[in-house]
């Protein structure tokens, strides 16, 4: 196994919760876990991991992700900023930094 993820890393990848990730993997055509050791001292011996491509694959033909092309543009979407916002912005940077130095000009003098 190449590229091994865990039913962590499966709800992550499909930004989903994790019980979600567990309905997932109940699907029939979901792909088959492996058992991979463990290193820690601790808790079971093996634990079950899918091939991450292998679940990418299976997301994209069941449709539970979206294209990356849309994902794209709503991180686009979220990115652009208006001129009013960025006015906005700049204003309330300026009026932290002038109660910044206020603030450590007073500590200063006293």
């Amino acid at each position: 196994m190449q590229n091994p993820i865990n039913i962590e890393k499966i709800a992550e990848l499909g930004n989903v919760s994790t019980a979600t990730a567990y309905r997932w993997i109940k699907h029939p055509r979901f792909p088959k876990p492996a058992k991979v050791p463990r290193t820690a001292d601790h808790g079971p011996a093996t634990i079950k991991c899918w091939e991450r491509q292998e679940v990418v694959n299976w997301m994209a033909s069941e449709n539970k992700i979206p294209p990356y092309e849309s994902r794209l543009a709503k991180v686009e979407e979220r990115m652009t900023v208006s001129e009013d916002e960025v006015k906005y912005r700049t204003y309330m940077i300026a009026i932290v930094l002038t109660l910044t130095a206020s603030l450590a000009l007073f500590r200063f003098f006293g």
